[in-house]
């Protein structure tokens, strides 16, 4: 079968320590575990996991739900080297998602969830070109703007040029602003991604596969 892959690409740089990174790591532990009662879902969907703060970093391959880390750990530190990580990310992608061949389906496009509280501490733009480059189709496109990052306009900027691509279609990307004093925009935000890929995991079984498929609303977080 057709696996959809999920890259999370999250933000671990000193600025995210104490309560916003545990809050991260409870939405993603109740993310896979919601996921994994959706038949369909946990079937298809595969989650990679990549950090950053002075570098990028893989936690996770490429990997099934049943075969996600029950112990993922993330340790805050360091500056905000996004675009190392747009380059990274793109680079693991263009590796491990299976590409259509005449013996093979290929793999759905990959969905892409970015989560950021800070201004990029390096050159953002050039990991951008690379993120962009033809060999991987970035699917679904969501961002997490977390508390400093919504007050600032760079921040901003380039999270929206991430998730909004050269060409973007209305309903395939979303920007969510979300204040860490408030726990329950960081949960309805992992709910947002938990409704998402349920119903993108059912949308790309259809004969349309996935083509007509807009991004599900939450009222309780403020969503751009």
């Amino acid at each position: 079968m057709k696996r959809l892959p999920v890259y999370l690409l999250l933000d671990t740089s000193g600025s995210m320590m104490g309560t916003p990174i545990m809050q991260v790591e409870q939405g993603i532990k109740q993310l896979i575990t919601d996921l994994k009662q959706d038949p369909t879902a946990c079937e298809t969907a595969h989650f990679s996991i990549i950090t950053f703060n002075d570098k990028p970093e893989q936690k996770t391959e490429l990997v099934s739900l049943i075969d996600f880390p029950d112990d993922l750990s993330l340790r805050p530190q360091g500056r905000t080297a996004l675009g190392a990580a747009l380059r990274f990310v793109a680079e693991r992608a263009s590796s491990e998602v299976q590409k259509k061949t005449s013996g093979s389906p290929g793999d759905w496009k990959p969905i892409f969830i970015i989560m950021s509280d800070g201004v990029p501490t390096d050159d953002w733009r050039s990991g951008l070109e690379v993120f962009r480059k033809p060999n991987v189709k970035w699917g679904i496109r969501i961002a997490g703007a977390v508390d400093e990052a919504f007050r600032d306009e760079t921040s901003l900027d380039a999270l929206n040029e991430i998730i909004a691509g050269d060409n973007p279609k209305e309903g395939t990307y979303k920007l969510v602003k979300l204040g860490t004093a408030n726990p329950r925009e960081i949960a309805a935000f992992f709910l947002l991604l938990t409704q998402t890929i349920k119903q993108y995991s059912d949308s790309v079984g259809t004969e349309a596969g996935g083509s007509n498929f807009v991004l599900p609303e939450l009222d309780n977080i403020y969503m751009v």
